[in-house]
């Protein structure tokens, strides 16, 4: 894969977290954080509980024990966990009364020592607020949904991870890209709607088969 180039959208260009380090791995097109970052910062221009609860209602369905709880005020940041990875990039939502760690990468799946590493500390550090924790893994496709499940359950097992029973999933990057299209679809903001279009673009230049 190329180098994007300067001119290749970003999301939230002022926003301090783009610092030198991290600039580097959103020019390496090699890497998920360019796309990644341009996802999760495009849906949080809109408020966090308008759109973390549809995350995940498609990540994780049914009933599950991180529902109903309130995600007004949370905050979505990149590169915020300390997990050490070589092939995702971590995303940290965090919230009041609920915490979820997203593994977003352009692989089939994250590494099953990767997805065991985030959910550790997703139930760690929500432990320690006395929040409910959940887990996402953000991959291209379901084409290998029963592989994708079969890894995330073995990283998911273990007493320690008991706090995350029923709050393992996946998304993909289309579904991420439809909620957002949704949100910008309920209301008039061109602003918005701009950047969900310039979103699209971008992952439909990656994966040109996708259908958005």
């Amino acid at each position: 894969m190329t180098d994007p180039g300067p001119e290749a959208f970003l999301a939230d260009p002022q926003n301090p977290a783009l610092n030198s380090a991290t600039m580097m791995r959103i020019g390496d097109d090699s890497r998920p954080d360019r796309l990644a970052w341009n996802a999760f910062r495009t849906l949080a221009l809109w408020q966090t509980d308008a759109w973390v609860p549809r995350l995940l209602d498609v990540g994780l369905g049914g009933e599950r024990p991180i529902e109903d709880v309130e995600w007004e005020g949370a905050s979505v940041q990149l590169w915020a966990t300390g997990v050490d990875l070589e092939r995702s990039v971590d995303v940290l939502i965090d919230g009041p009364n609920g915490l979820v760690i997203c593994l977003a990468t352009l692989d089939s799946s994250p590494t099953s020592d990767e997805a065991r590493n985030a959910m550790l500390k997703a139930a760690s550090d929500a432990a320690l607020g006395g929040r409910r924790p959940a887990f996402l893994a953000v991959v291209p496709t379901r084409d290998d949904e029963g592989q994708l499940q079969a890894l995330l359950e073995a990283a998911a097992s273990g007493d320690d991870l008991d706090a995350l029973t029923a709050a393992v999933g996946w998304v993909t990057w289309r579904e991420l890209s439809e909620i957002a299209l949704d949100l910008a679809e309920e209301e008039e903001d061109s602003l918005r709607a701009d950047q969900v279009a310039l979103l699209v673009d971008q992952l439909q230049a990656r994966y040109p088969d996708l259908d958005l």
